[in-house]
């Protein structure tokens, strides 16, 4: 081990060493540590009050790309064997951040075995290295696996240290003092560690209670300022970039006159600077992170600090300290909530704010008012929001706070290539690599534009496996990772994380800590036991970590490798009916409900839900129904799922379920209504729309409401404005076109939108109001040729047309073009904006 790799192992073994150093001030009953054992097997040691040595460990860093097998193991083992028989009271532990390979697992099983008592699969072990070991020292040794990372370890100990100290004021003494007393006890073991005389490197339980009561007036942690700024940015370019560059673009549901309007990225950082709120989102996987990740870096090669955090770790009223955890996040510098206070007060600084949008509501609301204080100070730094649900985002923010919503540019044909060849390099041919991608789009349809699902996809056609849509990718790719690491019983495996994700799910989660994850575990194996499965909590632990599928993030945080595995998995965990579907859906249970489609169909309940709570993705889900034909249920279930899905106020119509020829009949809005049996067309369909029912009856429900849509959103031929000849004929055509516009899109949403979920359409429809910057025209410029540039705004009072003279900043225009593009009368441009609304909601190209 050298350069950085050997840099990544000390300072692993050094914030372990921490943790151990800070059990002298919880037990009384220990009198010491040595840092660095004589023996160059252990790296730390503690010894009682008389003198006796208690435990040993060794703390080994390991890439996430490399398991332990079980040579390096049995090596590390014998080791402590010919020490520990010195010690027959001394427990031993080697301690690892690396996983455990399917051979290093043997290992692990035989010394929990020989603490049992069972010492024929310790002595298997030794036959086949040709070593010693003694039983006695080994059923006193463990293996821990999976342990957090320096940042994490550094973390945890400040979290132990404030609940050592005594006598202090406040919360914020105690995270400055806690940060002050971790980072002396790094220095005390990285100074101590050197020293060749074996009792210069011990630490004394009386030293470390002194560090607790030390109530110096300044405590030795980070204060921001130029020289932390120039170490965070420099921290934030290490990591090597990979993949390709995703693009962030402004929600071009409204604001596209022109199909160019769309291909012009927003700069998320320049705007931000500028006092508007970006509200990035997006489903599951379209690369929010992965683009927030390159902003960062970017902004750092150009010296400006990007601060990004995740919503998750936010602590009510203690914003400081989610920004110290962000500062801390590419490198630890021993910020603390002071420092990040500070930062907050940095108008050269843009924070970002990941996963808003999935935090619980107590903890959302409560960020909402430190932002709404933030956003009232004249020195701030920028802000941008980032989640899911851009709807939610935008109630983070106060209203009068100037917001644009924007999203990650999808993947198209170009960009899935480009990224193909960053993944398998330039030596691939390229019809080789449309083949690949072809095979991905097949089975993913629009789901391809998502990089995770195209990312995940490549990888597994890459290694020969086939998949239809997205859920059989994602157990795919679990079956994989399950080969990989050794486990048989996956589907037993995936079932019992997915109850520990449904459970967080029904919490309005797909995070927890460590002791909550334990917890969800152990009930989900407990009730696998009772179903007559041979599994355990540790076997659901080890799987999820050792596969990579389950990973630990910031500070104490569980999470899934992408919140759309927790999805996946939850889904798994309703068809096999060992979680139960929520009663009531809302828009965060999408993803989740459509991997539980493809994995088990449609039936009554899921329509039932669906059609109630969430009806705009009636049309993606229907495709997966499959019901055996049976008239009378079929046309009393259509007739409830068009009343939930036909727009208020609106007449319901007739519907008529008929056979024909052996043929399962529909006819909409004819003379008669119900199951009519045997009928012919001139009897039944000859003033009515009719169609074949198909897979049953939420697909005819569906049916019936997009024939009511079309006929409400089909755009005849376009009405045309009379051409303006003068500058008031121009103003008064422009003021007239936002007026409509905004009258018009309403009148669509009254028009179309299912009862009760006017609001949904609403907010995916966005502000209407539209608001023009006129130039002057030129001699002898038509009026209909002036430039002008528009904006959409939620400000009722703000007037339509401004004159260049009146300009804002630049950037705060979303679109250009001339008067001409406006002569178009704005209803054909409302029935535009309703329509992209209702597709985006329905998740694909439905109208």
């Amino acid at each position: 081990m050298s350069g950085v790799d050997a840099a990544g192992g000390f300072a692993y073994q050094h914030a372990q060493a921490v943790l151990r150093i800070l059990d002298l001030a919880a037990d009384t009953t220990l009198g010491f540590v040595r840092v660095e054992a004589t023996n160059d097997v252990v790296d730390i040691e503690t010894y009682s009050i008389e003198g006796s040595l208690l435990s040993a460990a060794q703390f080994k860093r390991r890439d996430r790309r490399y398991t332990w097998g079980k040579a390096e193991l049995v090596t590390e083992l014998a080791r402590w064997s010919e020490l520990g028989s010195s010690y027959p009271d001394a427990s031993y532990a080697f301690v690892t951040d690396g996983r455990l390979g399917p051979t290093g697992r043997e290992v692990q099983d035989a010394l929990e075995a020989a603490g049992a008592g069972e010492g024929n699969k310790l002595r298997e072990l030794a036959r086949e290295h040709d070593v010693l070991l003694d039983f006695d020292v080994c059923r006193r040794a463990t293996i821990i696996a999976d342990t957090p990372g320096f940042d994490t370890l550094i973390d945890s100990a400040a979290g132990r240290v404030v609940a050592l100290l005594p006598n202090v004021s406040g919360e914020l003494e105690a995270e400055e003092r806690s940060v002050g007393v971790v980072l002396e006890i790094l220095r005390i073991v990285v100074g101590r560690s050197g020293e060749t005389d074996p009792h210069a490197r011990v630490i004394t339980r009386d030293e470390i209670v002194r560090l607790l009561h030390d109530r110096d007036e300044y405590v030795p942690t980070a204060t921001w300022s130029e020289e932390l700024k120039q170490t965070f940015t420099a921290a934030v370019q290490r990591p090597a970039p990979h993949g390709i560059v995703l693009n962030c673009l402004p929600d071009v549901s409204k604001s596209a006159q022109d199909a160019a309007d769309a291909a012009m990225p927003v700069q998320l950082v320049a705007v931000a600077s500028t006092g508007r709120v970006p509200l990035l989102s997006g489903p599951t996987g379209t690369g929010k992170t992965t683009l927030l990740n390159h902003v960062q870096r970017a902004a750092a090669q150009q010296g400006q600090v990007v601060i990004v955090v995740d919503a998750e770790g936010y602590v009510r009223k203690r914003l400081g300290s989610l920004v110290a955890r962000g500062i801390n996040t590419p490198e630890f510098t021993g910020a603390y909530s002071a420092t990040g206070v500070r930062a907050l007060k940095d108008p050269t600084v843009v924070l970002v704010i990941d996963g808003v949008s999935e935090i619980p509501k107590p903890e959302r609301e409560a960020l909402a008012e430190e932002l709404r204080q933030l956003l009232a100070s004249d020195d701030r730094p920028g802000l941008v929001l980032a989640g899911r649900d851009a709807t939610v985002l935008r109630s983070a923010l106060p209203r009068h706070a100037h917001s644009i919503r924007v999203g990650v540019e999808p993947l198209n044909r170009n960009r899935r290539t480009e990224l193909l060849k960053a993944i398998t390099g330039d030596g691939v041919d390229h019809q080789i690599l449309g083949r690949l991608i072809a095979k991905v789009e097949r089975a993913l349809g629009g789901a391809a534009d998502n990089p995770q699902l195209f990312v995940v996809g490549i990888s597994l056609v890459l290694d020969g496996h086939t998949f239809t849509d997205p859920a059989s990718m994602y157990q795919s790719y679990v079956r994989a990772l399950a080969e990989q690491n050794g486990y048989p019983g996956v589907t037993v495996l995936e079932a019992g994380l997915g109850m520990a994700f449904a459970a967080l799910a029904d919490r309005g989660r797909r995070y927890c800590d460590q002791i909550e994850w334990t917890e969800e575990v152990e009930r989900a194996a407990e009730i696998l036991q009772e179903r007559g499965e041979d599994t355990t909590a540790r076997d659901l632990r080890s799987f999820g970590f050792e596969s990579g599928l389950i990973v630990r993030s910031n500070g104490d945080t569980v999470r899934a490798l992408h919140d759309s595995f927790a999805d996946y998995l939850a889904a798994v965990a309703y068809k096999r009916r060992l979680a139960t579907l929520p009663s009531t859906l809302t828009n965060d249970d999408r993803a989740r409900i459509e991997f539980y489609a493809e994995l088990s169909g449609i039936d009554s309940t899921l329509a039932a839900l669906i059609t109630k709570d969430i009806p705009f993705l009636t049309p993606k889900l229907c495709s997966r129904e499959n019901q055996s034909p049976d008239p009378a249920a079929w046309y009393e279930a259509t007739r409830v799922y068009v009343e939930r899905l036909w727009p208020a106020n609106q007449p319901s119509p007739r519907i008529a379920y008929w056979r024909s020829a052996d043929r399962l009949i529909v006819t909409v809005d004819a003379k008669t209504e119900g199951w009519l049996g045997e009928q012919s067309i001139d009897d039944v369909a000859a003033d009515g729309f009719t169609f074949y029912a198909e897979r049953g009856p939420l697909s005819v429900a569906v049916r019936i409401w997009e024939y009511k849509m079309h006929s409400i959103l089909e755009i005849g031929r376009k009405q045309s404005h009379a051409l303006p000849t003068t500058d008031t004929e121009t103003v008064n055509l422009l003021e007239c076109y936002s007026e409509s516009l905004v009258e018009s899109v309403q009148e669509l949403i009254d028009k179309t939108a299912p009862a009760g979920h006017d609001t949904d359409l609403q907010i995916a429809v966005g502000a209407t109001r539209i608001q023009f910057l006129l130039g002057e025209a030129g001699q002898p410029q038509a009026q209909r040729d002036r430039p002008l540039k528009y904006r959409f705004s939620g400000n009722r009072t703000a007037p339509p047309v401004l004159r260049e003279q009146d300009a804002v900043a630049e950037d705060e225009w979303t679109g250009r073009g001339k008067v001409d593009s406006f002569l178009i009368d704005a209803q054909t441009r409302a029935k535009d904006v309703v329509t992209h609304a209702i597709n985006r909601l329905a998740g694909m190209k439905w109208l």
